[in-house]
């Protein structure tokens, strides 16, 4: 045999041998066959970097503030740079690169592999799903602590005002989250005349034994008002979850300190609010009451970004004109 063809003998022979070996290979195992399962395990504080998982893409968001947002399970957002190329209901299989939990949702970014289900793939059958309602605890709808609103008086010749209004949201459950807490206000007559109606929501959720303010505004018409008007003000909320709480800041997780009137041709309140967790929370939404004999006179909000672990970070509420005469002001700080 010449030297050529042993050369190609032993060529074809090793390109058989690794044909071969790549035909038993086994595929990458499917750690989790669906986005319950999968949702479940980080609920209950598991760490999935590098497991496998299947979900369906419920639905996609190209422009959000992530990147290219697949939205699957309740609250998972698989997060890419670029667009991985799916549509909405297809099933995809991905392995986890990192996970982030910001307000009670999960973003995780990800590569597309193939992985195929074995023995040991988790479904959610296979697991207790911690997004569901404690069965020892049945829900409790949210409560209205206490509410106030006040209007801007008319200009002159105007047909319209502006209607300030707050609402202090209680969640009276122990372990179950309220998400997408929302008030609606109504103005009304007594004949039933609806004038006008707004609804506000400022934050995702609401934790269990906890108390939020949302703040808005609304313009409202003149021609119907009487000294008989209403204004009536209720919660609402999307859903009833158990998440992994501490993960979730509550309002007592910030702290308010040096508070400073400061009155003049624009008038100030300054003041400190330091994140008490152990954990950096992006934003968070600062609201300011101001009361007279308990009625509320004055309302704003504000927000203030990157508070990082025990450091107070300064805010400030202002305006070019005094400020209601009032005898207390209070704070209230929500992640946001």
């Amino acid at each position: 045999m010449s030297c050529w063809n042993r050369r190609i003998t032993a060529l074809l022979a090793v390109l058989l041998i690794c044909t071969l070996s790549a035909c038993g290979q086994s595929q990458i195992p499917l750690d989790y066959g669906d986005e319950t399962a999968f949702e479940a395990d980080l609920n209950a504080g598991k760490n999935l970097v590098g497991k496998t998982v299947s979900f369906v893409a419920a639905e996609l968001h190209p422009q959000s503030l992530y990147g290219y947002d697949i939205w699957a399970g309740e609250h998972l957002n698989f997060i890419s740079s670029k667009n991985p190329d799916i549509e909405v209901g297809q099933t995809v299989t991905v392995k986890v690169t990192a996970v982030e939990s910001v307000i009670g949702s999960w973003f995780i970014e990800y590569e597309k592999v193939d992985a195929a289900a074995d023995e040991n793939t988790i479904y959610a059958a296979d697991v207790e799903d911690s997004d569901n309602a404690d069965e020892t605890e049945a829900p409790q709808p949210l409560e209205i602590a206490d509410y106030g609103w006040y209007a801007d008086p008319p200009h002159s010749g105007a047909d319209t005002m502006c209607l300030h209004y707050c609402g202090m949201m209680h969640n009276p459950n122990e372990t179950l989250v309220a998400s997408y807490p929302k008030i609606t206000v109504t103005i009304s007559n007594p004949d039933g005349t609806v004038i006008a109606t707004d609804s506000q929501m400022a934050f995702l959720h609401v934790m269990p034994e906890d108390t939020a303010t949302i703040i808005g505004s609304m313009s409202v018409p003149l021609g119907r008002i009487t000294n008989e008007t209403m204004v009536s003000i209720h919660p609402s909320w999307d859903s009833f979850t158990s998440v992994n709480l501490k993960q979730v800041p509550r309002t007592t997780d910030f702290e308010i300190g040096n508070v400073t009137e400061q009155p003049g041709s624009q008038s100030f309140v300054t003041g400190t609010i330091t994140n008490l967790t152990e954990s950096t929370v992006d934003s968070v939404s600062l609201s300011m009451i101001m009361r007279k004999e308990d009625k509320i006179v004055f309302m704003e909000e504000s927000y203030v970004g990157d508070l990082r672990p025990g450091t107070p970070a300064a805010f400030q509420f202002d305006r070019y004109s005094a400020w209601p005469e009032h005898d207390a002001v209070e704070f209230s700080a929500q992640a946001w």
